[in-house]
Order: structure tokens, then C-alpha cells, then sequence
């Protein structure tokens, strides 16, 4: 498949697919064993939690990763950015009312400047509201809550000093 464009592979068998022309990551499918059963996706650096409310015995689950991005912008600040889709059965879950865990690691002890989703900032809440997140410094672990999948972009910045408990960035 050297060489070969993202439109003409398919995958059938469940396993996991990186084509690093396009930037595709798929995560393997997931069967559920039990209705009521969390389900976690891994796609590489980005895994999603599908919580047990939604889930049903025999329902499949996959995400795609796409596109993703690491870049630094002109402060020096390090941007990551992806496009993230979730398929349920096959087809891909464009909202609704549930609302899934999507968790990166991006490294211990970051500065978040920004979160967005599809442009929209997030509210940093320690809550598993949809379009909030909460950044882990001990473990580097950035876990965005969201009822939608679109592009994602995520800012932040190694500390620059420390003082007691508190750091501080450029």
C-alpha cells in the first residue's frame, strides 16, 4: 500500500491502519460484550471513551484520526491539532446528547494557553461537561469532554519557572 491514497483502502478485519501520506489512524473496531459496557478506542496518541449509558451488546465502535499536526507558532508555543470522527455501527455519530472523553497525552507540567473545538474555545472545568477539558500536569494527560467530533486544536507552552506549586510560562 506504499505509496497508495487513503480513498482506496479499505479495512475489514478490524485492525489497526496508520497511512502516513494522508495522516489516517484507525483504531481497531470494537464489538461490545454486554449492553452497559464502557467502551475505550485507541487511536494512537488519541484515545475516546465511549461511556456504558450509550452502549449496547453487539454495537461496533471505531474512531479515525486524521490530519493530525504538530506545529510551533511564532511564541513559541506548541500547537497540536487533529480531526477526529467516531463511528458507531459503521456510521459516523455527528452529536447529540452524549457526551465522550477524548484523552491525549501531550507531556507533564504543559502551560494550556487554548483548547478549541471546530474553533470554539473550551472552558477548562473539571466537570465532564460537554466542551470542557482538564489537563493532568503529574501524568500529561489533556482530556477534552465533547458531544461532537470536528477538528480539535490544543496550545500550550513548557514552563519557563517554577516557584512552590505554581509555574509560569513565557
Amino acid at each position: 500500500y506504499q505509496g497508495a491514497d487513503a480513498d482506496y483502502i479499505k479495512v475489514t478485519d478490524g485492525t489497526n491502519v496508520t497511512i502516513e501520506n494522508n495522516n489516517l489512524i484507525t483504531s481497531n473496531t470494537v464489538t461490545v460484550p454486554a449492553n452497559n459496557t464502557e467502551v475505550v478506542l485507541d487511536g494512537g496518541n488519541i484515545d475516546v471513551t465511549v461511556p456504558a449509558s450509550v452502549t449496547s451488546e453487539g454495537d461496533e465502535y471505531r474512531i479515525e484520526v486524521s490530519n493530525e499536526n504538530t506545529t510551533t507558532n511564532t511564541a513559541g508555543e506548541t500547537n497540536v491539532s487533529f480531526d477526529l470522527k467516531l463511528y458507531k455501527n459503521g456510521t459516523a455519530v455527528i452529536g447529540g446528547t452524549t457526551t465522550y472523553e477524548v484523552a491525549l497525552n501531550i507531556g507533564v507540567g504543559k502551560i494550556i494557553s487554548s483548547v478549541t473545538h471546530n474553533g470554539t474555545a473550551l472552558t477548562k472545568a473539571d466537570t465532564g461537561a460537554d466542551q470542557t477539558y482538564k489537563y493532568d500536569s503529574a501524568t500529561g494527560v489533556l482530556t477534552i469532554y465533547t458531544n461532537s467530533f470536528s477538528p480539535f486544536e490544543i496550545i500550550y507552552s513548557n514552563p519557563i519557572a517554577k516557584v512552590g506549586n505554581t509555574e509560569y510560562g513565557s
